[in-house]
């Protein structure tokens, strides 16, 4: 797992002195416990779905959100609100929290306070959740050093939610967005090129022969929705398994089958629905039930082929 486990890496530099998983004494701030509440919750054996309720209602609890109230806000507060608002954004699948993020961003711009952190962050954010043109918009109105290029994206009419991906051009300046059929039986893959146990999980793969290499390629390969596109990243990856060429995801809104997006996650799906789910490399269970369902799931040409 890539984003939020660098995330939670990021958070034990964080000092909760005195807080503990559900308990806090007097004085704790309202950061700290929803800081708290992040690091409980993003467990090993929760779904990124469950972990993600607890922490966005944890937010809706402690930052109950008024746009009246941060029109009129101090500098520290409406910090401390973009903050908990990218929290919530980090995890929760609602575009709601990103409008709070922009929210907390203006009223920091009307004091003359924002800073270059924020306006990555909030341009990560945006990326996270497709917001491409706002994403744009940041990078040229306060373009910041390191802060990501966004490519065009082509064929995206935003008509609601739908199990969709963005596959990168060779040149990575632009992303094709698709419709994903879930018809009949097939494998989708969450991945990605910088996750070394999906690497791993490739590697075996490969070297199991020739009939599971061609197996890879009717199975449907994504990366889980980030702050950072890594686009390089996966084109090297498509460039050297073309077998399995990744897409990007699109919003996890647009994925509610699907409740975790550690990587690797190998879904065994059948018409839409989701009949077993296999993670980890070593995958959870051993290697001879994941290529048992593997082999049954792919059998006979089976499945959606990637375009």
């Amino acid at each position: 797992m890539l984003a939020k486990g660098r995330r939670l890496v990021m958070l034990a530099c964080i000092a909760l002195t005195g807080v503990h998983q559900d308990v806090f004494g007097q004085g704790v701030s309202r950061f700290d416990q929803l800081i708290a509440i992040e690091r409980a919750a993003s467990t090993a054996e929760a779904t990124d779905r469950s972990s993600g309720l607890k922490i966005t209602q944890a937010y809706e609890r402690l930052y109950p959100f008024d746009r009246k109230s941060v029109s009129r806000m101090d500098g520290a507060t409406a910090r401390e609100g973009f903050d908990a608002a990218e929290v919530a954004a980090f995890y929760g699948s609602d575009s709601s929290y990103v409008d709070q993020m922009h929210a907390y961003l203006t009223r920091l711009e009307t004091l003359h306070a924002a800073s270059d952190r924020q306006y990555a962050k909030m341009q990560g954010i945006d990326v996270m959740h497709r917001r491409f043109k706002d994403a744009i918009a940041i990078a040229r109105s306060h373009p910041v050093e390191g802060m990501q290029s966004v490519p065009r994206v082509e064929g995206w009419v935003d008509q609601g939610t739908s199990p969709s991906y963005l596959v990168p051009s060779d040149d990575r300046l632009s992303l094709h967005y698709a419709n994903a059929s879930l018809h009949g039986r097939q494998v989708i893959v969450i991945a990605h090129p910088l996750c070394h146990f999906s690497v791993n999980a490739m590697h075996a793969m490969e070297a199991r022969g020739k009939a599971t290499v061609e197996a890879l390629k009717r199975m449907r390969w994504m990366t889980p929705p980030e702050m950072n596109l890594s686009l390089t990243a996966i084109t090297g990856w498509n460039r050297d398994h073309p077998e399995a060429a990744m897409a990007l995801a699109t919003r996890l809104s647009d994925w509610p089958i699907l409740d975790d997006w550690k990587t690797p996650t190998f879904y065994f799906m059948e018409d839409g629905k989701v009949v077993e789910k296999i993670s980890g490399w070593p995958p959870v269970g051993g290697e001879e039930r994941f290529y048992a369902t593997f082999d049954q799931w792919t059998a006979g040409g089976s499945g959606q082929k990637h375009p």
